[in-house]
């Protein structure tokens, strides 16, 4: 994208963990919690991550890639698949309600 500004993206990653289902191919608990214990206790800079659900992140590039890879390291320690998609901009579904930045 050769010629674009940059000055408006929000590149962020939505990453998201397996949980234990109770497989004995899956997750253990006792990895799951040691997992969150981890990344409970990374620093972050002001808006370095977002929590949508107990298992899936929504993480700013811009100021997060400190988590991201802390995530991956952490998650691969404790044998806990991520899937992660990257999305050059914050998508609008993120946000509540939808057409917040359209209302003036």
């Amino acid at each position: 994208m050769a010629g674009m500004s940059n000055e408006h993206r929000n590149p962020t990653a939505v990453v998201i963990a397996n949980m234990p289902d109770g497989t004995p191919q899956t997750v253990t608990v006792a990895s799951w919690r040691s997992f969150l214990s981890r990344i409970q206790n990374i620093e972050l800079k002001p808006g370095g991550k977002m929590w949508i659900h107990q298992n899936a992140w929504q993480i700013p590039l811009n100021s997060g890639l400190n988590l991201l890879a802390k995530l991956h390291c952490y998650a691969e320690d404790n044998g806990i698949p991520l899937h992660v998609l990257i999305l050059e901009e914050l998508p609008t579904w993120t946000k509540y309600p939808p057409d917040a930045e359209q209302k003036v």
